[in-house]
């Protein structure tokens, strides 16, 4: 008899202890599904409707959107491959991109000598910067649809520098601030508050004074359309890869 309550006792503890795991197991399950739906909530790229890169010139509004959904989307920019484009009318407002933000800095002083088609530009570093954005812009269809025109690479590229230029003064020594994640923040901060203001945390970038983004178009209704595409990456004649393409989404909002 004592043999069978020590068994009994074995068969009774065992039973508790795969309860007690499979118990473990379940609540680390449902942790874990829980926190994937809340990053997923709090993720915008999970509710992006994507169109593809041979229908984008004919991509469909995802919905329509005020300033109070614009602006939380600026502040993410720098964070994730994002292009975030604004249009009022015939006119690029701005551009938000942080590759963006790099290359123009780098090619806006060459503004003059970008045609059309063709370019004069001497430096070979900055023309090899123009030679790949112009690969960089699967959104030119529709831009070009969207704002009535008919632009080449080489004028879309134009049209964006126009857009930094016009939110700084015309003596500023630079149009876009260095790729960090203050300045860039701050940039956003001048651009929707419209602040005039001189920092030199931000290279003595001179905002231009105006409303702002928010006081402009408090109460608009813009378009919100979407491209994704994928980066090249770099590799070397050896095959060396230097750089992994990433996938990259324009979201584009168009004042109706």
């Amino acid at each position: 008899m004592e043999d069978v309550a020590k068994a009994l006792e074995m068969a009774a503890a065992m039973l508790i202890f795969v309860i007690a795991i499979s118990i473990a197991f379940f609540v680390i399950n449902k942790a874990k599904s829980t926190s994937d739906i809340v990053f997923a909530a709090s993720d915008v790229s999970t509710f992006y409707e994507y169109v593809s890169d041979d229908n984008a010139p004919n991509a469909e509004i995802t919905r329509e959107v005020s300033t109070e959904t614009i602006i939380p989307t600026l502040y993410r920019y720098n964070n994730e491959p994002l292009r975030i484009i604004i249009t009022v009318g015939n006119k690029i407002v701005q551009v938000f991109d942080t590759a963006m933000d790099r290359d123009i800095e780098i090619i806006w002083r060459e503004y003059n000598n970008i045609q059309s088609n063709s370019d004069s530009i001497t430096n070979s570093y900055r023309k090899s910067v123009l030679e790949d954005m112009k690969t960089r812009l699967p959104e030119l269809n529709l831009m070009n649809e969207l704002l009535g025109t008919s632009y080449t690479p080489n004028e879309l590229i134009k049209a964006y520098i126009d857009s930094y230029r016009n939110n700084v003064a015309p003596n500023s020594a630079y149009i876009i601030p260095w790729n960090t994640n203050e300045r860039i923040n701050k940039r956003v901060d001048l651009f929707v508050g419209g602040v005039d203001a001189t920092d030199n945390e931000i290279n003595g970038t001179i905002l231009r004074n105006s409303a702002g983004f928010f006081e402009n178009y408090r109460g608009a209704i813009f378009e919100e359309r979407f491209i994704k595409y994928k980066t090249s990456g770099e590799v070397t004649e050896e095959g060396t890869v230097l750089s992994e393409g990433e996938d990259k989404t324009i979201i584009i909002y168009t004042k109706k």
